[in-house]
């Protein structure tokens, strides 16, 4: 069975490590997020030009380990 309990505790010591212990590894990730979040328009008028927008900030992101951008296809 799901404990509740036990994952509350987890998500508070996640929570409070996360700044310290994390943050510098992962901020491009949530600036990529909220770059998406800040420009994403599905009514846009151009779509490509607001996509790219959208997605300029997960570059990173979308990299495989071989270092081949899946932008590029591959």
């Amino acid at each position: 069975m799901f404990d509740k309990f036990r994952l509350k505790e987890v998500l508070i010591q996640y929570k409070k490590d996360f700044l310290p212990k994390h943050w510098k590894d992962e901020k491009y990730k949530w600036e990529a997020v909220k770059c998406f979040q800040d420009n994403w328009d599905i009514h846009a008028v151009d779509f490509a030009a607001m996509l790219a927008k959208s997605l300029k900030k997960t570059a990173n992101l979308l990299t495989s380990n071989t270092g081949e951008s899946v932008r590029n296809g591959r």
